[in-house]
């Protein structure tokens, strides 16, 4: 991508100040690699054994008051607590502690080795009250649309004279939908953030574009597999988005350095 004249004298003072630090282009393609390919498995590993955790406590509490829940279609101070006062306070902890780990990251490769501090704390900050907000919205609806699945399972139950085991069979499946439900929107979610928190931060600093990279297993999407090692614009997102913004989608953004060095990294 071409550079104009301002980018140009800054790539040109970033590279005459990594040549006096000694920074050697092995050493910056390193950074880039670490970069792109730690990942935060630890606090992706911990969001979901909370959020289960609290899956498991609110499908005990309305297992206990399920009568009640089906007939006024409500819930009770229990359960509006734990998806409010609790729920929150996990969200809040993990986006926390993902933003600390990306910051470490960044801080301890490529923010270090160019010579650029950290992008402005306000920055995160709302990147991370949307995020803690969409995880809230989130588990909620999982959880609305439990106590409607269970709701109509029960009266068709009534309805149709169904066995308490075959009943009981029901509201199970459901209970573990929830279950997987929240299992998969705490592992989405830890990368989704990640990946929102990479693109801030490269492209803070310059960054134009990034190699699209993948974990290159089974579970990767065919069209994600086909773009494993492809250059794309941050400003030009290609069909579903940039890395980890899909549902699911576990792929890294590699950044180039080019634009903001003027040599060629990759």
């Amino acid at each position: 991508m071409p550079l104009n004249l301002l980018e140009k004298k800054q790539a040109e003072d970033r590279k005459k100040l990594l040549e006096e630090r000694g920074v050697t282009l092995d050493k910056l393609k390193k950074d880039i690699n670490s970069a792109a390919t730690k990942e935060p498995t630890k606090e992706e590993l911990a969001y979901e054994i909370q959020l289960s955790k609290l899956q498991k406590s609110i499908n005990k509490e309305i297992k206990r008051n399920i009568d009640t829940i089906v007939e006024e279609g409500a819930t009770n101070d229990k359960l509006d607590f734990f998806l409010t006062v609790t729920l929150a306070a996990i969200v809040t902890d993990f986006a926390s502690r993902i933003t600390l780990f990306n910051d470490t990251l960044y801080d301890n490769t490529l923010y270090n080795t160019l010579g650029i501090n950290n992008i402005p704390s306000n920055i995160t900050k709302e990147m991370s009250a949307s995020w803690i907000k969409e995880n809230v919205d989130l588990i909620k609806g999982v959880n609305q649309r439990q106590v409607s699945q269970i709701q109509a399972s029960m009266l068709r139950a009534t309805r149709t004279g169904a066995s308490t085991k075959d009943l009981q069979s029901e509201l199970n499946k459901i209970f573990k939908s929830g279950r997987n439900n929240v299992s998969f929107i705490a592992r989405d979610q830890v990368s989704k953030f990640n990946g929102q928190i990479d693109r801030v931060k490269q492209m803070e600093i310059g960054v134009k574009q990034y190699t699209w990279i993948t974990r290159g297993d089974d579970r990767v999407r065919p069209e994600h597999a086909a773009r494993e090692g492809m250059t794309f614009d941050w400003d030009n997102a290609p069909s579903g988005g940039h890395p980890a913004q899909a549902p699911g989608c576990r792929c890294k953004a590699k950044p180039i350095l080019d634009s903001i060095i003027g040599v060629k990294t990759t």
